[in-house]
């Protein structure tokens, strides 16, 4: 059964308009008003939006314009409901890609054949980017892992008849297959980056996959799970300069623990390549109300307001003035996981000196009151 929200402040056109759409096998969720509108889209996750222009509070156009700010709805179908009068306002919200506007007065064919309409072509719209993203996923795996398993190979095959038959410029040859194997294993790793970033694109364009994703109930305790985690992690690739300062042990997260692990990998490698060489970096893990935070902190080159604000896909601020390389992946699929997970990801920064990158995640219970532990 297809979800609609219905964003209309005249009581009796609701209901009647309910109604309607109940009869004809829709599940209808009324809100009043924008604000209670956006809140409503925000947690259901609904196939389609109908909004009034005018509302009392927010309008319409406002809740189309915050319903776009956010990847988890802003692709849904959205109808406007408008006047006459309104006309201008419909053109804007068209501007902000609104899918179509009914006029009042209309019948009820009218409004039913608009929906019908825009729900078809959503429908079209995601088998397309689903046989399109799953042509992507399935083909480039082979067409750059097979020539990345031969440079692995071969690098490791000089490698070892170098060091077996103690050849002239052995060590030569030794170090340069070195450097052949690590830049072969860095590539594979950032494809593995890329497809999980086409993966996760996919379920944000798709309000039923994200229902889907959030419907497994994946969830784990933390118990003392972050400290061995991120304890291992130092010890392998961080020789051993992360810090964790507290513990919020005893808690059941909604979340997986693989999609954790990759969000705690990303941010803490994030937190390295962009801070001082050779420093620390610092953990503290809260419980705060129904979240569980994890807080990373590292020192270094900062960012300005409007750098976090542009966050986006692929993208490396000032990245003539430093040498690390990278395309900026990271922090969008810590993001992105995070999100798809009913968390949120906050960053605060002081340039040329700190920055704070927050996660949180929601709980599943509290398993003990006691959340803190030195």
């Amino acid at each position: 059964m297809k979800k609609i929200v219905l964003i209309e402040d005249d009581h009796l056109l609701s209901e009647n308009l309910a109604e309607l759409l109940t009869e004809n096998g829709y599940e209808v969720i009324p809100a009043t008003n924008g604000k209670e509108g956006i809140k409503i889209v925000k947690s259901q996750i609904p196939d389609l939006v109908i909004s009034d222009v005018v509302l009392p509070g927010s309008s319409g156009l406002e809740v189309k314009r915050t319903l776009n700010k956010d990847p988890l709805v802003s692709t849904i179908p959205f109808i406007f409901l408008s006047a006459r009068s309104d006309i201008q306002d419909v053109r804007k919200g068209m501007e902000l890609g609104a899918d179509d506007y009914v006029i009042k007065p209309f019948t009820n064919e009218q409004l039913l054949s608009s929906i019908k309409i825009r729900l078809n072509k959503n429908e079209i719209f995601k088998k397309h980017n689903k046989e399109l993203t799953k042509s992507i996923a399935f083909s480039l795996p082979h067409e750059f892992n097979n020539p990345l398993i031969s440079i692995l190979g071969y690098s490791e095959i000089i490698e070892d008849t170098c060091e077996k038959n103690k050849l002239e410029n052995a060590e030569e040859l030794i170090k340069y297959s070195r450097i052949i194997n690590a830049a072969g294993k860095e590539l594979l790793g950032l494809i593995k980056r890329f497809l999980l970033v086409i993966k996760l694109e996919t379920i944000f364009s798709d309000p039923e996959e994200i229902n889907k994703y959030n419907e497994n109930g994946a969830k784990f305790s933390m118990s003392s799970y972050i400290k061995n985690f991120i304890s291992k992690l130092s010890v392998e690739k961080y020789e051993n300069r992360v810090i964790i300062q507290d513990n919020a042990e005893n808690s059941l997260l909604k979340i997986s623990e693989e999609d954790f692990e990759i969000v705690v990998s990303e941010l803490i490698d994030n937190a390295f390549k962009f801070g001082i060489k050779n420093t620390e970096i610092f953990i503290t893990e809260s419980v705060e109300d129904k979240f569980y935070c994890l807080l990373i902190k590292n020192y270094g080159r900062g960012m300005t307001r409007e750098q976090i604000a542009q966050i986006g896909l692929f993208q490396q601020f000032e990245r003539e003035k430093y040498e690390q390389r990278g395309s900026g992946i990271g922090l969008v699929i810590a993001k992105k996981l995070v999100e798809l997970n009913k968390g949120y990801l906050r960053i605060e920064s002081l340039l040329k000196a700190e920055t704070n990158v927050y996660i949180y995640i929601p709980l599943k219970e509290k398993l003990n009151e006691k959340h803190f532990i030195s």
